[in-house]
């Protein structure tokens, strides 16, 4: 897989699904043998995700979930039309599959389970709320609790001062970042 972006097992651990740079998304027994190509979704894919019964293959490509088989077949956007982040990024299902949990800096969930009439996932249902930026929430295999690495992004605004060349606080040191002056240096 030298040449893989990302790679996933599938649940039984027969099989590895991988991505290239390029997009391109294959398949191959676990001892590296019978790799094929299975999809061409055109543009850098990450986070590929097995569904528990190795039947379904979810990724991030653009910023969007899309899910195929795991033959490759029926490649179609997740939640075409959901919004509420400009990102929803990575993702793993529950072991028991009920469940796929989302992550876009906040943690989300998904109801996997099945129902009367339902044939797509509803909408997701937020989890965690703030100023923590959450990533690629793994479930535990008891189900009862969700594990990801969080983040606060804290940082100082600073101007290089040429007299001791040391950068100083400005505005006060607040957490700022892309600064930008106007052209007459009276707005920021």
């Amino acid at each position: 897989l030298a040449n893989a972006a990302v790679a996933a097992w599938s649940p039984d651990g027969e099989r590895i699904a991988y991505a290239m740079t390029g997009g391109d998304i294959y398949v191959m027994r676990n001892d590296g043998t019978e790799a094929h190509r299975i999809a061409s979704p055109g543009v850098y894919v990450k986070s590929l995700a097995w569904s528990p019964d190795g039947g379904v293959i979810r990724f991030s490509k653009e910023g969007l979930l899309w899910e195929m088989s795991s033959s490759g077949s029926n490649l179609h956007q997740l939640l075409p039309g959901w919004g509420k982040s400009p990102s929803q990024g990575d993702g793993e299902w529950a072991q028991d599959g009920r469940f796929y949990f989302v992550a876009d800096g906040q943690i989300w969930v998904l109801d996997e389970r099945p129902g009367f009439g339902k044939s797509l996932p509803a909408a997701p249902v937020q989890l965690t709320f703030g100023p923590m930026v959450w990533d690629r929430p793994i479930p535990s295999q008891d189900g009862k609790r969700i594990f990801a690495s969080g983040r606060t992004n804290r940082g100082e605004l600073v101007r290089f001062d040429a007299k001791s060349g040391q950068f100083q606080p400005f505005f006060g040191g607040i957490s700022a970042e892309f600064v930008t002056f106007s052209g007459n240096g009276k707005s920021v």
